[in-house]
């Protein structure tokens, strides 16, 4: 069996989360070839801090340093020329259909990530 590297898992969970957003707000993020290497660094980053036990409000803010690190702000709506974003600000103040989404890739990684060799 394949070794589950990081990316591997946040390739899979970035599917995931690109089919949600186009299910439950009508736009997707590009597939994973169509993002920058930042955000495959960003993604990764947050399977590992996921493998680690973190939870969907520290991978929020894993996204939200990267992102701003590489220039986006807050703005209500997404913009990719300005470069804005809706979800950069702090987790207690995202609907709960936004919080899924980090909660989504904690889930995923966790169950990925299980040993079933013994069962």
């Amino acid at each position: 069996m394949d070794v589950l590297t990081n990316e591997k898992a946040a390739r899979i969970c970035q599917a995931a989360i690109r089919e949600l957003q186009r299910e439950r707000w009508g736009f997707r993020q590009p597939a994973w070839n169509g993002l920058r290497k930042w955000q495959h660094e960003c993604l990764a980053e947050m399977v590992r801090q996921a493998r680690f036990g973190a939870t969907p409000e520290q991978l929020h803010a894993c996204w939200c340093e990267f992102f701003t690190l590489h220039g986006w702000t807050y703005h209500e709506e997404w913009n990719l020329q300005k470069p804005t974003h809706p979800w950069l600000r702090p987790w207690c103040e995202l609907a709960h259909d936004e919080q899924a989404v980090y909660q989504l890739m904690q889930m995923m990684v966790v169950h990925m990530t299980l040993d079933f060799s013994g069962v």
